[in-house]
């Protein structure tokens, strides 16, 4: 094999555990339960919020919901809602479910920041010198020193924040014509299709 051929596929090989890793972000950060929600004012830009909820409207039906703050658009929330339902399903001991009232709605929350002053500070910081060594030749060597930083004041300050919100109405027996049907292993198997590193456990249900 010639040096380039080994290129290529080194470089194919590169690529791919790229293209993984970004999928494994995606999937591992944005498909979990919404343990608890921000208080304005938050810092603007923070992705850590958000995620799955569901309340039990009655014992076959369901509302279910998706969040996102400053991540992923509509398309991508409402997916993951219907991935949502269609796990709750198959936990429920059905195949099937309905879906009427699917929604999803795009916000901007403001947080207000007041003006604020940090206080000074030492911090260490690294320096290059040189050492003179036995022989006579000289020897770069790192050093450190404190210095004194300054105070800082942030002036008062806005920040938009966005907010996807996707939600749905999910029962198991269909209760109108209008209702879009869903078989639940292949909502999961989909999921699992296109988000490779969601975990296989779903299908095991």
């Amino acid at each position: 094999m010639t040096l380039a051929l080994r290129f290529l596929g080194l470089s194919a090989a590169v690529m791919i555990s790229i293209f993984l890793s970004s999928c494994s972000s995606f999937t591992s950060a944005a498909y979990r339960p919404e343990t608890a929600k921000p208080e304005a004012p938050w810092k603007g830009k923070d992705k850590t919020w958000g995620g799955y909820s569901a309340t039990a409207q009655s014992n076959s039906s369901w509302k279910v919901y998706y969040r996102s703050y400053n991540d992923l658009d509509e398309e991508k929330c409402q997916k993951l809602c219907l991935l949502r339902a269609a796990e709750i399903c198959l936990q429920q001991g059905e195949d099937v479910f309905y879906v009427s009232q699917l929604e999803v709605e795009t916000k901007a929350e403001i947080s207000s920041f007041p003006e604020r002053t940090l206080p000074g500070y030492w911090k260490s910081k690294a320096y290059q010198t040189s050492i003179q060594l036995y022989n006579g030749e000289r020897m770069p060597v790192t050093r450190y020193r404190d210095e004194w930083q300054d105070e800082k004041v942030i002036p008062a300050h806005l920040v938009s924040n966005t907010i996807v919100e996707s939600s749905l109405l999910m029962t198991f027996h269909q209760q109108s014509k209008t209702q879009s049907v869903y078989h639940a292993r292949e909502v999961m198997a989909d999921g699992v299709k296109h988000w490779p590193y969601l975990s296989r456990d779903f299908l095991k249900l």
